[in-house]
């Protein structure tokens, strides 16, 4: 039986985890099932654009329809991202997964069409070209090791948050919000970046703050080094020396603090309460930061 996406909840106000359902049951399809390839759905991204429609005078069954195509179009984008080049017996996976980014692209315009929001369309597509931008500022900038940390968390808070900025726009235009969805945003990366390892060669914040701060003699060693399954020794040595990962948990420590000043005020102790729940690092305490992973 279908989601009935016209009576959910119809006198309570938007519940992302409703339409987390009807997404769900949308972008189901046997194929890209079987092959394990379609994503799960982002709660930070559906609860943040909840809120933001929350202040909204728009109908909810069309509130609905327009959170899930931007949560297909976030997704679509995501799947071409994870896409790498592969052995030939990985072939038909990746090409599917290349047909699922293109699959949930497509629902995104379909959904906007039966909404009637063929406006979101032209709102939504300057948010894309700001993502494409970044992913072609982030993946040159590594190539060339230019990056620095700003330029990093820059470019991935565009990548992450442009979608929920174009809503915004749209639908509820207020500082507060904008901060809190900028906050939140900063502290998922931070967040995800915590749980990732750091392999020689590797993109991540870790291993960009090492490059900025080491010797010398040190970047030509981390130069050397190509992505080992097992790591290197000294590679963890030189982020236990310079930081790397206390750097990072204390600025997501730093942002959380901000996060939930601002979320209390927009949605109260129960709204926080939810959104923290959100980020796997929020009850570490200061002196617990993560080790470096991998070398």
């Amino acid at each position: 039986m279908g989601i009935d996406l016209d009576n959910l909840s119809r006198n309570e106000g938007l519940k992302y985890e409703e339409v987390q359902t009807f997404a769900e049951h949308m972008i189901s399809h046997q194929v890209l099932n079987d092959a394990s390839v379609l994503p799960t759905l982002s709660q930070l991204q559906l609860l943040l654009g909840a809120t933001v429609l929350g202040e909204s005078t728009i109908g909810l069954t069309v509130q609905k329809r327009l959170l899930t195509a931007m949560i297909m179009m976030y997704h679509g984008l995501c799947m071409h991202d994870s896409i790498k080049e592969g052995k030939p017996a990985n072939e038909k996976r990746r090409q599917l997964a290349i047909l699922g980014g293109d699959y949930l692209s497509s629902l995104f315009y379909r959904l906007l069409a039966d909404a009637g929001l063929l406006e979101m369309v032209k709102i939504f597509a300057k948010a894309i070209i700001q993502i494409n931008e970044a992913k072609m500022s982030l993946h040159s900038a590594v190539l060339n090791g230019t990056y620095n940390e700003m330029d990093y968390h820059r470019d991935l808070s565009v990548i992450h948050g442009a979608l929920l900025h174009a809503l915004c726009d749209a639908y509820a235009p207020f500082e507060r919000i904008r901060l809190m969805i900028d906050l939140a945003i900063s502290a998922s990366i931070y967040d995800k970046e915590l749980s990732r390892a750091s392999f020689a060669g590797e993109k991540t914040l870790t291993n960009i703050i090492l490059a900025q701060s080491a010797t010398e003699d040190e970047r030509i060693f981390i130069d050397t080094q190509l992505r080992s399954e097992v790591g290197d020794k000294r590679l963890s040595s030189l982020h236990s020396k310079y930081g790397t990962m206390k750097r990072v948990f204390h600025g997501f420590r730093g942002v959380m603090t901000q996060l939930e000043d601002v979320a209390i005020d927009l949605m109260g102790i129960d709204g926080w309460s939810r959104l923290e729940k959100f980020f796997t690092h929020a009850n570490n305490g200061a002196d617990h930061a993560p080790s470096v992973e991998g070398g």
